[in-house]
C-alpha cells in the first residue's frame, strides 16, 4: 500500500511556479470579436525572449509569464487589419487589456483568407474533429467518421462506446436524438460528412447539458456558415465496394450586417452486403445438439437531408434564430436465412427463409432561438422546438419449417411495425460573468428546460402455415409511450490565478408510462434525482497541468426498450422490450494529467448502479431472443495515454492508448476482462497542395452486455489535392482497408450452452470525391496555424 501511495504522489504531484496572467480582448473597429488573431509579446530589456499566442473566436486571449514585473511591447496582427504595437508595464495586478484592430482596406479587396485550423483539437475531457479540415470525413458518412475519432467503437447494431464505456448520448446541434440505436444509425449513415461543421466528444459534460450518458456524450454539429455576400460548397463523392455508393450535398448562403440564409441538401446512396452466421452446441445433453445458421442480407439505402437556417442579428446584439431540418431514409433489404440443426440421433434438417424488409424512417425538426445581450459577455438565450419521427418497417417473410413431421411446410408471414413520436422541448439559460480582472474571473450561468415526448406503435403480425391441420394466426400489438423529463441547473466558473473551478448542479424529473391493450400503466416510473459536476484544473505553468473531475449520469430506457412487443428476426431469434427496465445510474472519477503541454495521462473510475445490458438469451436449441435487462452493480477503470508527436508543422497527428475493465456475472458465469486499445490519427500536409490523412484503431476485445467478443480494429486513409486558389478538392479514400471491422463474439449465458456469432458487412469502400468552394466576402489570405491543445492558446515562449 505505501509502494501505491508512493508512486501516485510521483504521478500526481503539483509543481509549483509563479506565475503572472496578461489576457485581454481584440475587436474591431465595429466592437465585433477578432478571432484567430496573432498577438506577440517581447520584454524590451530582452528581445530575445517572445511569447506568441492566438485569439480565440470569441477573441479573448491570455499570457501566462514566469515573471512579476517587466515592460514588454505587444504586436497584435491578422491579415485584413492593420498591425497595432503597443506597450506594456507588467505588474502583480494586470487589468484586461483591451485591443481594437482597424481595418486595412486595401487589403480586404485583394485576396480571400484561408484557415488552417488542425483538424483535431484535443483538450482534457474534450475532443473536437473540425469536418472542415478533414479531407478524408468530408467523403465519409456521419457514421464512419465517428468511428475515427479517439476511442470512439459501434457495435453492428449502432450501438456507440467510448473508450469502452456504454451508455454513450449522441447530441445532434446541442439536441438529444431520442431515438433508437438502429433508428440512429440508420440517420448517421445517410448523413454525408461534408453536411456536418464539427463533431465534439466530452467525457465529463457541464451542467447545461442534459445529465443523460452514463459513457459520456457525442455533439454532432451540422454545417452553418455566417459568411457575408452570397456563398456555396457543392459536394459530390462515388463510392465502390460490391456496389457504387454516391453522396451529393449542396450548400447555398447569403449573409448580410443583419440577415444570414443558410440552406443544405443532401443526397445519399449506400448500398451494403451483411453475413451473419451464428453456431450453437449443446454440451449437457447426451445427444449433443447443435445448429448452425447462416444469414445474408442486402441493402440499399436512400437518404435526403434539407435543412434551413435563417439568423437575424439585431442592432442591440440580440440574435433571433430559425433552424428547420427534414430527414428522409428508405432502407429496403432482402434477408436470406439458413439454418441446419441435427444431434447425435437426428439427420440434419435444414429450414431456409427469405425476409423481403421496407424500412422507412422520416424526421421534422424545428427550433426557434433568441439570444438577448444583456452585457458584452452576459446572455440570456431562450429556444423552443418540435421534433416528428414517422417510422414504418413492413417485413414480408416466407420460409420452410425444417420439421422431421413436416419437412415441407411452408410458413409465411406479414409483419407490420409502424410508429409515430412528436417531441416537444423548451429551453432558458443565462449567463453573467461576476468579475473579470487580473488572473481572476467568474461566471454564473443557470437555466431551465423541459422536454416531453408521446409515442405511439401499432404492431400487427400475421402468420399463415400452408400444411395440414393448421390456422392462420393474427397478433395485434399497441403501445402508447408518454414521457417528460423537466430540469433545472446552476453552474459557477472560477478562475484564479492557476486554478480553475467548474461546478455544477442539475436536477430532473422524470415522468414515463406505457400502456398496452391489455395492461394500462404497464410502465410506470417518475422520479428526481441530482447530478453534480465538479472540476478543478490546476496549471503549474505552461509544462504541466493536472485536471479531476466528479460527474454523476443516467441512461435512461428508451421506448424501444420497454415495449413488450414482440419482433421476428428469422425463424428462431425474435426481439422485444422489457417493461421493468431501470435506469443507470453512474459515478465517474477521472485525473487528468498534461505533461509538455502536450501529453495527456488520464485515470478513471466509474461506478455503475443497474447498468443495462442488451442480452442474447437461448430458449434451448431452436429459439432465441434478445433483451434488455439490469445487470448487478459493478465497477470500472479506465486509463489513457495520449499525445501528438511535436516537432513537424507538416504533420498534425495524435495518437493513444486507453485500458479498461468489465464485469459480467450472471450467476452461471463470471467474467472479467481487461481491454487495450489504440487509436492514431495523421493528417500529412504536402507540397503543391496536396495531404494526406490516415486514422486507425484497434482493440484486443472486451465485453459488451452478455457478447465476449476478440479484437478488431479498422484503418482508413485519404489523399486529396486542392486546385484553382483551394477552390476545388479532390479526394481519394478507402474506409478498412483491410477488411477487419467485422465482429465476432460468444454469448455469456451457461456454460453447456456454446453460441458463437460472427457479423461482417462491406465496410471496404473505395471513394473519389470533389468538393468546389465559391463565393463569401473577400478577406485577406492567412495560415491560420492551430498548435495547441488547450482551450486558451497558452502562450509559447520562443528564445532566439
Amino acid at each position: 500500500m505505501k509502494n501505491i501511495v508512493y508512486i501516485l504522489l510521483v504521478l500526481f504531484g503539483l509543481p509549483l511556479c509563479a506565475q503572472t496572467q496578461l489576457q485581454g480582448t481584440v475587436k474591431d473597429t465595429q466592437n465585433q470579436s477578432v478571432g484567430w488573431a496573432t498577438l506577440v509579446l517581447r520584454a524590451t530589456d530582452n528581445p530575445t525572449e517572445e511569447y506568441v499566442t492566438m485569439s480565440e473566436e470569441n477573441g479573448s486571449f491570455s499570457f501566462k509569464l514566469n515573471k512579476t514585473t517587466g515592460t514588454y511591447t505587444l504586436q497584435t496582427s491578422f491579415i485584413g487589419y492593420q498591425t497595432k504595437e503597443e506597450r506594456v508595464e507588467l505588474a502583480a495586478q494586470n487589468s484586461p487589456l483591451s485591443i481594437v484592430l482597424s481595418s486595412d482596406e486595401k487589403v480586404l479587396d485583394e485576396v480571400l483568407i484561408t484557415s488552417y485550423r488542425k483538424a483535431l483539437k484535443v483538450t482534457p475531457g474534450k475532443a473536437t474533429l473540425n469536418i472542415e479540415q478533414s479531407n478524408l470525413a468530408q467523403t465519409q458518412s456521419a457514421y464512419d467518421v465517428l468511428k475515427t475519432l479517439p476511442g470512439v467503437t459501434m457495435s453492428q447494431n449502432g450501438e456507440i462506446k467510448i473508450k469502452g464505456k456504454s451508455g454513450v448520448t449522441v447530441l445532434i446541434d446541442g439536441q438529444p436524438t431520442q431515438l433508437s440505436d438502429e433508428q440512429l444509425k440508420t440517420i448517421l449513415k445517410g448523413t454525408p460528412g461534408s453536411t456536418l461543421q464539427s463533431i465534439e466528444i466530452m467525457n465529463i459534460p457541464p451542467a447545461n447539458i442534459d445529465a443523460s450518458g452514463t459513457g459520456g456524450v457525442i455533439n454532432i454539429i451540422s454545417k452553418k456558415k455566417l459568411v457575408q455576400g452570397f456563398y456555396g460548397t457543392v459536394n459530390s463523392t462515388v463510392g465502390v465496394s460490391h456496389k457504387v455508393s454516391t453522396d451529393h450535398s449542396l450548400n447555398l448562403g447569403y449573409g448580410t450586417d443583419r440577415w444570414n440564409y443558410n440552406f443544405l441538401y443532401s443526397y445519399s446512396y449506400a448500398p451494403d452486403r451483411l453475413r451473419e452466421n451464428l453456431e450453437k452446441k449443446d454440451r449437457a445433453s447426451a445427444n449433443q445438439a447443435w445448429l448452425n445458421q447462416g444469414q445474408h442480407t442486402i441493402l440499399n439505402s436512400k437518404s435526403h437531408l434539407a435543412q434551413l437556417d435563417i439568423a437575424h442579428t439585431f442592432k442591440q446584439g440580440n440574435v433571433l434564430r430559425l433552424h428547420t431540418a427534414l430527414d428522409y431514409n428508405d432502407t429496403p433489404s432482402t434477408i436470406h436465412t439458413n439454418t441446419t440443426e441435427g444431434s447425435a440421433i437426428m439427420t440434419p434438417q435444414l429450414a431456409t427463409q427469405k425476409n423481403d424488409s421496407k424500412s422507412k424512417l422520416m424526421t421534422l425538426k424545428t427550433d426557434l432561438q433568441y439570444k438577448i445581450k444583456l452585457g458584452e459577455k452576459d446572455s440570456w438565450t431562450t429556444s423552443g422546438g418540435m421534433l416528428y419521427v414517422k417510422s414504418d418497417l413492413t417485413d414480408n417473410i416466407l420460409g420452410n419449417s425444417g420439421s422431421m413431421l413436416s419437412p415441407n411446410g411452408q410458413i409465411k408471414q406479414h409483419n407490420v411495425y409502424p410508429a409515430d413520436r412528436t417531441e416537444f422541448n423548451f429551453k432558458s439559460d443565462y449567463e453573467k460573468y461576476l468579475w473579470e480582472r487580473d488572473q481572476s474571473q467568474a461566471k454564473l450561468a443557470f437555466g431551465i428546460k423541459s422536454n416531453y415526448a408521446s409515442l405511439k406503435t401499432d404492431e400487427r403480425l400475421q402468420t399463415s402455415f400452408q400444411s395440414a391441420g393448421t390456422t392462420p394466426e393474427q397478433r395485434k400489438s399497441q403501445f402508447a409511450y408518454q414521457t417528460g423529463v423537466h430540469a433545472f441547473y446552476g453552474a459557477f466558473d472560477l478562475t484564479q490565478g492557476q486554478w480553475v473551478i467548474s461546478a455544477g448542479l442539475r436536477g430532473e424529473y422524470t415522468h414515463i408510462q406505457g400502456d398496452t391493450l391489455q395492461h394500462k400503466k404497464l410502465v410506470k416510473q417518475d422520479y428526481f434525482s441530482l447530478f453534480p459536476t465538479l472540476q478543478i484544473t490546476y496549471t503549474a505553468n505552461e509544462n504541466y497541468s493536472i485536471m479531476a473531475s466528479y460527474a454523476r449520469r443516467i441512461e435512461r430506457p428508451e421506448f424501444d426498450k420497454l415495449n413488450p412487443a414482440v419482433r421476428y428476426m428469422n425463424s428462431t431469434t425474435r426481439s422485444m422490450g422489457n417493461p421493468n427496465l431501470q435506469p443507470e445510474y453512474s459515478n465517474n472519477i477521472e485525473i487528468s494529467q498534461q505533461f509538455l503541454g502536450f501529453i495527456d495521462l488520464t485515470l478513471g473510475y466509474s461506478r455503475i448502479t443497474d447498468p443495462m445490458l442488451y442480452n442474447y438469451f437461448n430458449e434451448g436449441m431452436h429459439q432465441a431472443y434478445f433483451t434488455s435487462v439490469n445487470g448487478k452493480d459493478r465497477s470500472e477503470w479506465q486509463a489513457s495515454l495520449s499525445l501528438p508527436i511535436p516537432g513537424f508543422n507538416w504533420w498534425e497527428n495524435y495518437h493513444g492508448v486507453y485500458f479498461y475493465n468489465t464485469k459480467f456475472d450472471n450467476k452461471a458465469i463470471k467474467e472479467n476482462k481487461n481491454s487495450l486499445g489504440f487509436y492514431s490519427y495523421n493528417n500529412f500536409k504536402l507540397p503543391q497542395d496536396f495531404s494526406i490523412e490516415l486514422s486507425a484503431w484497434c482493440q484486443n476485445g472486451g465485453i459488451d452486455d452478455n457478447f465476449k467478443y476478440r479484437s478488431l480494429g479498422e484503418i482508413s486513409l485519404g489523399i486529396s489535392k486542392k486546385f484553382f486558389n483551394e477552390a476545388f478538392t479532390v479526394t481519394a479514400s478507402v474506409s478498412d482497408a483491410f477488411k477487419t471491422g467485422g465482429i465476432r463474439a460468444s454469448i455469456l449465458e451457461h456454460p453447456d450452452q456454446q453460441t458463437n456469432l460472427s457479423i461482417k458487412n462491406d465496410m471496404r469502400v473505395f471513394k473519389l470525391g470533389i468538393t468546389y468552394n465559391f463565393g463569401g466576402k473577400n478577406k485577406a489570405k492567412q495560415e491560420d496555424e492551430d498548435t495547441t491543445l488547450t482551450k486558451t492558446h497558452p502562450a509559447i515562449k520562443v528564445i532566439k
